[in-house]
């Protein structure tokens, strides 16, 4: 089966074509239960690197992150058996594509939830995941803007750190990749009066120093933090982040495996460059989208917004980037062994 990986540019389209057994480009979408959990098997290969079976684990939300995944999922080969997923499939996906997916044998699904103990599977399931797993993408996440942080927290903090202790029990644990956002650190922004922020590839700790666990025993507990009410992070989910990549830094340190941890921090999430198809996008995965939407259906209406450019009209830019381009370079950070923060845009 496979995605094959190489040192050297065969991430290029056209390298990818011409590669032996490469994968079809395909899309998967994410299931109706909005925390389910999926696992499916695929095989590395590497130059001079006898191949080796990895499986991941992957949790599905619906939303800008499930979106990058699902472009991820696109090159592998593929069977799904559960109908939920099928079903999907055949709701937005062209029938030849859906064919060729469900007509192979390679894929496991669990169906789980990823807020329930133990991810919900049996115990079966769980032996099997910490006896055979590799590699873990966590890619998945509420991406809702307006929600406060006490809403927010389980789906993006909590079910993170359920993911990590699920990895440190996986015998063979590789690699554990997170897609952030390029906004976690945001709140960088207020703190002074230039108008472009550098904001390094790095964790970046809060204004106010504390502890990453007491910080989130505070949310648990009154839902927020000192530390949040203390700085000017536009979102709850830009905190959400922030606060997730500093616990998984802590908790991977803490086990001496940080060269295992990689934290991808893609910009904003527009439809598909190439794959499956120019344009492809989930309903309500594309924040920009949807706002030129509604900045279209709505011509009468004036917005104003805030910002510290001497000449917003000619110098705010709009960051997006395709899905199909970030999961690629997910993939290749993932096949060079990078670790630590990236930033995709």
């Amino acid at each position: 089966m496979g995605v094959g990986f190489a040192m050297e540019n065969v991430w290029s389209r056209q390298a990818r074509r011409k590669m032996k057994g490469s994968a079809e480009a395909m899309q998967s979408i994410d299931v109706d239960d909005s925390r389910a959990a999926l696992g499916f098997k695929v095989q590395l290969r590497k130059e001079g690197i006898e191949e080796k079976g990895v499986r991941v684990l992957i949790r599905w939300l619906k939303g800008t992150d499930s979106v990058l995944f699902e472009s991820f999922c696109g090159m592998v080969k593929r069977k799904l058996e559960g109908r939920k997923l099928l079903s999907k499939w055949r709701e937005w996906l062209p029938p030849n594509i859906v064919n060729k997916v469900y007509d192979t044998k390679r894929l496991i699904v669990l169906d789980g939830d990823i807020l329930l103990p133990n991810l919900g599977f049996l115990q079966s399931e769980l032996g099997m995941i910490r006896d055979e797993d590799h590699i873990i993408i966590h890619a998945a996440s509420s991406i809702n803007l307006g929600s406060a942080l006490k809403r927010v927290s389980d789906p993006i903090i909590g079910a993170s750190e359920i993911m990590a202790n699920l990895a440190f029990t996986c015998k063979r644990l590789d690699r554990f990749i997170y897609v952030s956002s390029a906004y976690s650190n945001a709140h960088l922004y207020p703190r002074g009066p230039d108008a472009d922020v550098q904001i390094n590839e790095e964790i970046c700790e809060p204004g106010r120093q504390s502890l990453v666990l007491d910080e989130l025993n505070e949310v648990r507990k009154s839902g927020t933090s000192q530390a949040y009410e203390a700085e000017n992070f536009p979102w709850a989910y830009a905190y959400a982040k922030h606060i997730t990549e500093r616990l998984l830094q802590h908790y991977f340190s803490v086990h001496a495996a940080e060269k295992k941890l990689l934290i991808i921090r893609p910009c904003v999430i527009r439809p598909a460059q190439h794959f499956p198809f120019p344009g492809y996008n989930m309903p309500m995965s594309s924040p920009i989208t949807m706002t030129v939407t509604a900045f279209a259906l709505a011509l009468t209406r004036e917005v104003r917004i805030a910002t510290k450019m001497d000449d917003p009209d000619g110098r705010v830019t709009i960051d997006e980037v395709p899905v199909d381009v970030v999961a690629d370079r997910l993939l290749c950070h993932l096949a060079m062994g990078t670790s630590g923060c990236i930033h995709r845009r």
